[in-house]
């Protein structure tokens, strides 16, 4: 489709839509060569996504269309994104959810579905940020809901991707949360390309319907959350000597001296982040430990998996070995070459030879001599949470506490928890910044 006059044309009543065009170019690489993710559902806001980034044109673009299974017509809903992405010259990946649903909260898990087979999707095809229509309503409405007593977040401009570890390095990118729905619907009458309207949105069981029923007609302001500089020089001021081993050290002076939001934003990242989980802690139990820091306690402090505790002018937070053995945190077996996530924090790669990855716990006596002088320098509370890989050798089977070049034989070990304690505070705000590979 090479005549794209008309659809600018059609722009001209739309300030907001025009705007979009300079986010692109704020958030994205104008000309790399490298895929955009566009999630598209069929329905109109991420139809007019989809049309509005194939007339900026800078970019080629990967369209992924998830199939949830819950409603008979969906087949053919992804079969109209397939037609309208083939027609505007784009690739398209279809992603179906499949295995039984959840009888409750089937909106939550769909959510959580749809969002790990993109990611999973996007990784394998080396695209980084995934793009989403998100719109003005849809804060509106996220707004409504946690009056209403949800806990849905607040859709952000630019966040890592909300679903870990497939998450991990994929970027979510909303450049219409200024845009009003009906603008972009308006737009895509104008234009002439349909769109899908999912029954589901309609249906007052659920309660985003509701809230979307009860703003419809209605103009509130979007409520702003104040931003919350966080100065990541100087809260990582310490040396960050122990980040091998999945452990994240923070300045206490600079803590300390934190507003109360800004410290429960880092608390909850670093926490979830060497935790190895996926869901954030709660407010109250985040609060309860910022509290005890500012008291002076040291701790321990155990949260979502983690463990936190201060020494002098540092703060150290790690994983609870105890929540491992409590969870049977079970060890990976890998295929040569075969790569995976281990315990939500450490991404092993084999080499020529199987491999195993488990925790230290029980396993220090068959450490080398070198192995052992790493693991005596975390704090004994952390060690038993370290990972160590199994492998062949010539005289059998040795365990190695780390990956090395020297004694790794082709195996690569990987921890993601500063990265994502990092990308959790806003530390790749765009494209650009994952120029800087932090």
């Amino acid at each position: 489709m090479d005549d794209l006059d008309p659809w600018r044309k059609a722009l001209q009543p739309f300030a907001e839509l025009r705007d979009i065009f300079k986010s692109f170019e704020r958030y994205l690489i104008p000309g790399s060569a490298q895929p955009l993710g566009v999630a598209v559902s069929g329905g109109g806001d991420s139809v007019a996504l989809l049309c509005l980034l194939r007339l900026w044109g800078k970019r080629p673009l990967e369209v992924f269309c998830v199939d949830h299974g819950l409603n008979p017509q969906s087949v053919g809903w992804c079969a109209q994104v397939e037609a309208l992405a083939e027609r505007l010259g784009h690739s398209v990946t279809r992603l179906d959810w499949i295995g039984d649903k959840p009888a409750t909260g089937i909106q939550a898990a769909a959510r959580q579905a749809r969002h790990g087979l993109m990611a999973d999707a996007a990784r394998g095809k080396d695209i980084e940020v995934l793009c989403l229509g998100h719109n003005r309503d849809d804060i509106l409405e996220a707004s409504l809901m946690r009056d209403m007593g949800s806990s849905v977040g607040a859709p952000e401009m630019w966040a890592p991707s909300p679903v870990w570890p497939q998450g991990r390095g994929v970027f979510i990118y909303r450049p219409l949360l200024n845009v009003p729905r009906q603008s972009l619907r308006d737009w895509l009458t104008a234009i002439g390309v349909g769109w899908v309207d999912d029954p589901a949105n309609e249906n007052p069981k659920y309660l985003r319907s509701r809230a979307r029923a009860e703003l419809t007609g209605c103009e509130p302001a979007a409520s702003k959350v104040p931003d919350m500089p966080i100065n990541i020089s100087e809260l990582l001021s310490v040396p960050q000597t122990l980040g091998w081993a999945g452990v994240i050290t923070i300045d206490t002076g600079y803590f300390e001296s934190l507003p109360q939001a800004a410290a429960h934003k880092v608390v909850a990242a670093a926490m979830v982040s060497a935790g190895g989980g996926a869901r954030l802690p709660r407010s109250d139990s985040v609060a309860a430990i910022i509290t005890g820091l500012k008291r002076g306690e040291v701790g321990p402090f155990v949260l979502s998996g983690a463990r936190l505790i201060r020494r002098g002018n540092t703060i150290l937070i790690g994983r609870e070995p105890g929540d491992m053995t409590r969870r049977a945190v079970s060890p990976l077996m890998l295929a040569p070459a075969a790569a995976a996530m281990w315990d939500g924090r450490f991404e092993v790669r084999a080499g020529a030879c199987p491999v195993t990855i488990m925790a230290v716990q029980g396993h220090k006596g068959a450490l080398s001599e070198a192995d052992l002088a790493r693991y005596l320098q975390v704090p004994a509370g952390l060690r038993g949470a370290l990972p160590v890989v199994k492998m062949r050798s010539e005289t059998g089977n040795r365990l190695v506490l780390l990956s090395e070049p020297d004694n790794s034989d082709g195996v690569t070990l990987r921890s993601w928890v500063a990265l994502r304690f990092l990308y959790a505070l806003g530390q790749v705000a765009n494209e650009y910044d994952l120029l800087r590979r932090l």
